[in-house]
């Protein structure tokens, strides 16, 4: 079950562009210099994002340990991956990568990976290399960086480790409660199981609740976005209360899935009131129809 496009995904890691950002959009796909927004405060306007539009430092002739062990090199190489990444020159990304956390794990006291581990998993995902992804970012099975964190608990859920996932995911929510694509992805991993499909129900309905009331600038692409999502929303949970007939939620279900007792009542908390609110939502004049 797919639960959402890869651009979410990525909206919660490393680049985390605002999608309202239409300028940002123009800068990337544009063969000549766009003009620069309007500002109220003064910026020098001279300065050009070399590490977006120039790839400059794809043109060191020095050797990658070489070039790691200078002052800036490691900046540069963590440039230089984002850049390949951005052009979907994947491969050579993750090549990159992989040899910037080869060169720093030799290091006497290693520096802190988190963006080369992010970008290599990305990579790998994006070559079709799931289980290759979750081994590569598996030191950031503890991280407290939430885009690294979400990234982690959706390659679990890929890699067909369901309570794994929900551990991770559940961890996430504690950091950014609102979330809708957090309770997308525990949808998916609670449907996998027959007798949970009221619980992916209930998390599905909630991912509505959440995105229905989140806050977007009211520009053209965050309306077509949220509309686009909401009608993917509407369409599953159509399918789904199909799917659950006259189940209801069942609490013991929930722990026979795997899920522990704080795990289990934390579900609770959050999505037993799901019902109420949905019988509530076509009377609530403060939620914009989208």
């Amino acid at each position: 079950m797919q639960v959402q496009e890869d651009t979410a995904v990525e909206s919660h890691g490393l680049f985390q562009f605002a999608e309202d950002d239409e300028w940002l959009f123009q800068i990337l796909q544009a063969d000549e210099p766009v003009a620069p927004k309007r500002q109220r405060h003064f910026i020098d306007w001279s300065y050009r994002m070399n590490a977006t539009l120039d790839g400059w430092f794809h043109k060191n002739p020095d050797p990658l340990s070489k070039r790691f062990n200078t002052k800036l090199g490691p900046n540069e190489l963590v440039n230089a991956m984002e850049h390949h990444y951005l052009y979907k020159n994947y491969d050579a990304a993750l090549s990159l990568s992989l040899e910037y956390l080869h060169l720093n794990s030799a290091l006497p006291k290693p520096m802190k990976a988190g963006e080369a581990l992010e970008i290599a998993g990305r990579c790998a995902l994006k070559l079709g290399r799931v289980d290759q992804a979750l081994l590569i970012t598996e030191p950031l099975e503890m991280s407290k960086e939430p885009g690294q964190l979400f990234f982690r608990a959706h390659l679990l859920r890929l890699n067909h480790r369901p309570v794994k996932a929900l551990d991770r995911f559940i961890t996430y929510l504690n950091i950014r409660t609102n979330d809708p694509n957090a309770w997308q992805e525990i949808a998916a991993i609670l449907s996998l199981s027959k007798e949970c499909k009221p619980w992916a129900l209930l998390s599905l309905t909630h991912a509505r609740y959440l995105l229905t009331r989140s806050q977007r600038l009211p520009t053209p692409i965050t309306e077509r976005n949220a509309s686009v999502v909401l009608a993917s929303l509407d369409k599953r949970i159509e399918q789904l209360e199909q799917e659950c007939g006259d189940q209801v939620p069942d609490e013991r279900v929930l722990e026979s899935f795997g899920l522990t007792r704080d795990q289990t009542e934390y579900l609770k908390s959050k999505l037993q009131s799901m019902d109420r609110i949905g019988e509530q939502d076509g009377e609530d004049s403060n939620v914009r129809e989208l």
